[in-house]
């Protein structure tokens, strides 16, 4: 970051929920698939002079083939409490926050997400079609980034 020194966050989880969720009964050939094709966007949404940060998940479920019918969608957001949040902030326009932090808030996110998908989804195809583990550090972007209070 240009010379600055390191900055040590202090992180207090605040809470997580379900903005949305959608579920459509699988068309009747797609009924006992044991395979889910599973696509999911993440990031992040810092507010910087109220120390708070946003991450959030979509999570789209499909069977049949990776472009095949959509069965699930389901949208979270978790938001942490970040302290010295501000100091991280470069020429007023982009935010760089330390991988290892990233990994955990987002390891932490993805985790409770798919926790989620699986409740949201008991008794349907959803259940058995399970989000599967990713290494957290594969949902870290590179670089700084732009944001938008």
């Amino acid at each position: 970051m240009g010379g600055k020194k390191d900055i040590s966050l202090s992180v207090k989880y605040q809470g997580f929920r379900v903005l949305k969720y959608e579920y459509e009964e699988p068309l009747p050939e797609h009924r006992r698939r044991k395979i889910g094709h599973f696509n999911y966007e993440i990031g992040f949404r810092p507010v910087p002079d109220k120390e708070t940060l946003f991450v959030r998940m979509q999570v789209d479920l499909r069977v049949g083939a990776p472009k095949g019918q959509l069965i699930s969608r389901i949208k979270t957001e978790s938001e942490f409490r970040v302290q010295q949040l501000s100091e991280l902030v470069v020429d007023n326009k982009f935010i760089k926050l330390p991988d290892q932090f990233l990994t955990i808030v987002f390891g932490l996110h993805y985790s409770t997400t798919r926790g989620a998908l699986i409740t949201k989804g008991a008794g349907t195809l959803v259940e058995r079609l399970i989000m599967p583990i990713i290494p957290p550090s594969q949902l870290v972007p590179q670089g700084p980034v732009e944001y938008r209070e």
